[in-house]
């Protein structure tokens, strides 16, 4: 009896697990059935709408259709396989599409997250910001920057405003970073979204106005997509330089100095490369790094002297530095053939030479 109950329930269960994964697998055939049938059909609008000298499409049937997140990859997919087809065509029915775009925003207020990202993204995608602004689609992104619960809906957003083009939007958007509230945006991601900005210098002079305003955590994004975006700032990234006492901040302002260098910036890094009380020695391992990019014979002798530092960051960094200054070693064999063992042995691996072992030297002497 009992074991015909506990036989009968594991049948039970067995053909509960195939009915559940049966489910599965039909639904995603379904839905990937689906997904075709709507970009063939989105694909046969784009046809229609480069053929005709003025868009004649029903707007409200179309805008209407892209109420959900099937028919948005659906229509990102159809438009990817559209322009690859013929690009001068994709770029002439852009501005249409992006119109469809703006006025669906109103269906994606009160949706879950996830598709709220996934509407940003099309908005980027479509540069919606670009053909067919509008306030609704403005409030909409500001608010996934202020609200989003998820990275990809502050990045997908922030890449929306990024494609505008326009500086006040870009204000609002870092109003609204600076926020303690604010969903955390990693630097990378912060970064590579203001990359996409067309003009770098012109959204830059009105952030550094306002740069003492922002968290720690925003201007050290800041400052590495300054680096990474322009070299008009060695003054301002200077000035700074003297005038920060975060260390992220110095070593952003270094890694600036060594990006774009000038004869200028040398006394401010050979400053900070002395150890001393007030210089942390990842600054000043930075320093060292940097160093490379100054080839003269004053940067040589300090990048020597670091070379004996009681850190090992900075011994590194400097061995390192070196080189990349020396690649034909001739002036660097006081250290290589001196008496201070570790930064021979430091040197000699940056340099890829073998070190000497105990036998090979009596060989030698033998």
């Amino acid at each position: 009896m009992i074991v015909s109950f506990f036989l009968g329930f594991y049948y039970m269960v067995c053909i509960g697990v195939l009915l559940f994964n049966f489910r599965h697998v039909f639904s995603a055939h379904l839905t990937r059935a689906r997904l075709i049938l709507h970009k063939e059909h989105y694909l046969a609008l784009f046809r229609y709408l480069s053929e005709q000298e003025q868009d004649e499409a029903p707007e409200a049937e179309i805008v209407h259709s892209l109420c959900s997140p099937l028919h948005l990859i659906a229509f990102q997919l159809a438009a990817d396989a559209f322009e690859a087809a013929d690009a001068a065509a994709a770029a002439a029915v852009r501005p249409a599409l992006a119109r469809y775009l703006q006025k669906s925003c109103r269906y994606y207020v009160n949706r879950p997250a996830a598709v709220q990202a996934c509407y940003s993204l099309s908005v980027t995608r479509f540069q919606v910001m670009e053909y067919a602004p509008s306030e609704a689609v403005t409030a909409f992104l500001l608010k996934q920057i202020r609200e989003g619960p998820r990275c990809c809906n502050v990045e997908n957003s922030l890449r929306a405003l990024c494609s505008a083009g326009q500086v006040p939007l870009m204000l609002a958007a870092f109003a609204e970073l600076n926020k303690a509230y604010c969903a955390p945006l990693s630097e990378a991601a912060l970064v590579d979204s203001l990359l996409t900005f067309a003009h770098p210098d012109a959204l830059i002079a009105p952030l550094w106005e306002l740069f003492s305003g922002y968290r720690i955590e925003l201007q050290r994004s800041l400052l590495s997509y300054i680096c990474a975006a322009s070299g008009s700032w060695g003054a301002q990234i200077l000035a700074l330089l003297a005038a920060a006492d975060d260390n992220a901040l110095q070593i952003s302002c270094v890694r600036y100095l060594g990006r774009y260098p000038d004869e200028q910036f040398l006394p401010a890094l050979y400053h900070l490369a002395e150890e001393s009380e007030t210089t942390a020695e990842e600054v000043a391992a930075a320093c060292a790094d940097v160093l490379a990019a100054y080839p003269c014979e004053e940067t040589l002798h300090r990048l020597k002297h670091m070379l004996y530092s009681q850190s090992w960051p900075v011994r590194s960094s400097a061995a390192a530095s070196l080189q990349k200054l020396c690649p034909a070693r001739e002036e660097l064999q006081d250290i290589l053939t001196g008496a201070d063992c570790a930064a021979k042995a430091l040197l000699q691996y940056h340099l890829g030479i073998a070190p000497e072992t105990e036998a090979a030297k009596e060989m030698a002497t033998t």
